[in-house]
């Protein structure tokens, strides 16, 4: 028997060492792709084919299927439909269903979002005196967006939970400038539709996350235009035609190496990039004398420098120039300066466009966005100075760094707070702290209006910010006091620290020294004890910064244990809270190992039972 036990083990042993190199494969490999679960036509038989799923003949208006994906309005998400019309009017997605016991039923209150001969159009079923009435509530002509005899595309929608706001995506852009505010239209059920007319679906996926503005820029406003962040990004306003303008506090003075990279998004209209140089960035007309522009229209990319009001000119290659047979709505421009030679690199996605010599006074200035007479979505937009890739202020030896539901951002004056949040504010790393050993993790603070600022420690789970909140222990400084708090189920537990006569400053130290034989973590304030704790249910968990409703920059966040000053070790295998991490093949394997070895002994037992 035993002898028989080290065979099967061997056998497993190779084949979970197989199996441990082999990539997964995805659960959906039909023509089909979806993350969503409980596809189901509404009193029409749809099928998932060799094409991908194709709506029923029982229905001719209004065909639609729904899945089990239901959205209530308090997360971000993103749903994304892949479609192709194959004969009729319009085809699209529908949400916001709120019943789908009927198809009568579902119809009565939902959104539908189609593509017609004619339009793009997104419209709201409800009720009204007992009858299904329907209102279009935005609209692009197909002839607008390129769409004239297409007849496959792609549709989204985008939201913000926090702002409430929706954004209807067309092939990965922005439909129109307009934001959506009814939340609760929205909420319901996700699906397909066919308004007179046949579908077939290749694609649909939900994630509860937006896309919003990448950037560690700060500082960004619309220089007299209203241009505002939304869930697909940053848009122009709708107060300037030609030359409207965005600017950021982040300025170079020509003295160092420089990279700026902005990645956009035209949705409609002529052309639109970056700025650099603004020398007064105190009002749009003051901003438009001194400055260069760097952007591509339908035939052109191309700068222009502009002095003391004078148009310089453009400077540039025409699209075909640059290898494009047709012009893409998303490009990336990017700026690249040369300090000690003092040129200027101006780039379309990575492929040089042209250089300006001589131009240390040409950069000199703020940074921002242009819309020249269009409509764009500003996806990205980073900086780096000097090898420092836009964070020399903040100094960390930890990793993983990110804000909860907030854009926190790296910056050269630090680790900037969101805008998203106000009170309880995170940003968390990956580490854990290590309660075997002692540890010392210190934070120092710059905070540039508000309340209270430090560090947090002992969260338990980094998944989102409201489960970031129910456990954890934050330590701050706020105008009259210096404390932590215990929260335990979303409860603090009581304040405990003293005045420290912190009204006055601008910039402090916060550290928590652990000594693991006694289990006491000690809470200090540029170096003196506040406080102390014993508790290390608490104490255990992650470790990060905290903004309660304060404007802060976190210029250094340190962790060492047993005062050996080493680089903080993260435990790969460690399964973040609601990441989606499941067992390793090889855990599997060791379980059917387990499970073949009872076997063998249950048939050895039989096999003596019967002699």
């Amino acid at each position: 028997m035993f002898k028989r036990f080290k065979q099967v083990f061997a056998v497993l042993f190779v084949l979970s060492a197989v199996l441990a190199s082999v990539p997964a494969i995805s659960a959906n490999d039909s023509a089909f792709k979806t993350n969503m679960d409980g596809w189901s036509g509404m009193e029409s038989t749809w099928n998932v084919t060799d094409d991908g799923y194709v709506d029923g003949a029982e229905q001719s208006n209004d065909d639609i299927a729904l899945s089990d994906v239901y959205v209530d309005g308090t997360k971000d998400f993103t749903y994304t439909v892949h479609v192709k019309n194959t004969g009729g009017y319009g085809v699209g997605l529908v949400m916001g269903v709120k019943d789908k016991s009927t198809r009568d039923n579902a119809l009565s209150t939902c959104l539908k979002y189609i593509v017609d001969p004619d339009n793009v159009h997104y419209a709201k079923n409800y009720l009204e005196s007992g009858a299904v009435q329907s209102s279009v509530l935005g609209a692009v002509p197909c002839a607008d967006r390129g769409l004239t005899g297409v007849s496959e595309y792609s549709l989204g929608v985008v939201y913000d939970a926090d702002s409430g706001k929706a954004v209807f995506m067309l092939n990965g852009a922005p439909l129109h400038k307009a934001t959506y505010d009814d939340t609760e239209a929205l909420k319901g059920y996700l699906g397909l539709v066919a308004h007179g007319a046949s579908i077939i679906a290749t694609e649909a996926y939900y994630y509860e996350e937006s896309a919003s503005l990448k950037t560690n820029l700060t500082g960004i406003q619309g220089l007299d235009s209203s241009w505002v962040e939304t869930p697909a990004g940053y848009m122009d306003g709708g107060e300037q035609s030609i030359d409207d303008i965005a600017v950021s506090d982040i300025s170079f003075d020509g003295s160092k190496d420089f990279t700026y990279t902005v990645k956009l998004t035209k949705i409609a209209g002529y052309g639109a990039g970056l700025v650099l140089g603004v020398k007064d960035p105190s009002s749009r007309d003051e901003a438009l004398k001194n400055y260069v522009y760097f952007i591509a229209d339908p035939g052109t990319v191309y700068y222009k420098i502009f002095t003391d009001g004078v148009d310089g000119g453009p400077n540039g290659k025409g699209w075909s120039d640059l290898g494009y047979a047709t012009v893409p709505n998303t490009y990336t421009l990017q700026a690249e300066y040369d300090a000690a030679a003092a040129v200027l690199s101006l780039y379309l996605n990575d492929e040089l466009v042209i250089e300006i010599n001589d131009a240390a006074a040409v950069v000199s200035g703020n940074i921002g966005f242009f819309a020249h007479d269009a409509d764009v979505c500003i996806l990205e937009a980073h900086y780096e100075i000097a090898g420092s890739s836009g964070s020399a202020g903040f100094d960390t030896n930890l990793e993983g760094w990110k804000g909860l539901d907030s854009t926190w951002t790296e910056t050269d004056s630090g680790y900037k707070d969101g805008p998203e949040q106000t009170v309880n504010d995170f940003a968390v790393s990956n580490k854990q702290v290590d309660l075997t050993k002692n540890f010392t993790y210190t934070v120092k603070v710059k905070k540039t209006n508000g309340y209270g600022a430090g560090l947090v420690l002992g969260v338990k789970d980094i998944s989102s910010r409201d489960n970031a909140m129910k456990n954890f222990i934050h330590f701050i400084a706020d105008p009259s006091n210096v404390y932590y708090e215990v929260f335990t189920d979303g409860t603090g537990g009581g304040t405990y620290g003293a005045a420290h006569g912190v009204a006055d400053l601008t910039e402090y130290t916060l550290s928590v020294k652990y000594d693991a034989s006694k289990g006491v973590a000690s809470f200090y304030f540029n170096d003196t004890i506040v406080s102390t704790l014993e508790d290390k249910d608490a104490l255990s968990g992650y470790i990060g910064v905290y903004a309660h409703d304060a404007n802060v920059y976190i210029l250094s966040a340190n962790y060492t244990e047993s005062g050996s000053g080493s680089q903080p070790e993260t435990d790969p295998g460690i399964i973040n809270p609601g990441s989606g991490d499941s067992m390793s093949i090889s855990a599997i394997a060791a379980v059917i190992v387990i499970g073949m070895f009872t076997a063998i002994r249950f048939t050895e037992k039989k096999k003596a039972e019967r002699i």
